[in-house]
């Protein structure tokens, strides 16, 4: 087992979690490539978010591929839902393109006003979160970042602390 994971590390953990919550669980070598196969391409921390929301809600003595996978498509809908844009149920023909560049261009400037003591801790929980579906977020340049992981960062900072970070270098404008 391992060799189809490209990141066997992580697929390690995963099982890992499966034995602890199903320890009395006899899959056989064979039971187990088929679950590999099936799961490991999969983002993994999602997944086991989903392994436990499946071990909880049913409580079965071993674990069922299908019903994991139907709960790893609900976790993962559930974070997709969550990063939505408000703008992405506009009618394309409705789309002001500079309007979006200067609302992308605002959430930069107000990135970069943020304390790193602010800023840092969200990026790493938006990395956590959403990080297997956004690209471009390495480093600690929101300049660097792609433009929904900023949009990311910033949701998890929230419009409230922004406020303060932005009123402490007395750039109140930039909210309005």
């Amino acid at each position: 087992m391992g060799f189809l994971n490209k990141n066997y590390a992580e697929w390690k953990i995963t099982v890992e979690l499966m034995e602890g919550l199903w320890p009395n669980a006899d899959l056989t070598d064979e039971q187990l490539a088929v679950w590999e196969k099936e799961l490991s391409p999969l983002h993994q921390e999602t997944l086991r978010d989903a392994m436990k929301d499946n071990y909880a809600g049913k409580g079965w003595k071993t674990p069922r591929l299908a019903d994991i996978k139907a709960s790893y498509r609900l976790v993962r809908d559930q974070l997709s839902d969550s990063a939505k844009q408000p703008w992405e149920s506009v009618d394309d023909g409705d789309v002001d393109e500079e309007l979006i560049r200067q609302s992308h261009q605002h959430t930069l400037d107000l990135l970069m006003v943020c304390d790193f003591d602010v800023l840092l801790p969200a990026a790493k929980e938006a990395r956590r979160k959403y990080g297997w579906a956004l690209s471009n977020h390495d480093g600690d340049d929101p300049c660097k970042w792609s433009i929904m992981f900023r949009h990311a960062v910033r949701q998890e900072i929230g419009e409230d602390e922004l406020r303060k970070q932005v009123k402490n270098q007395r750039v109140d404008s930039w909210l309005e």
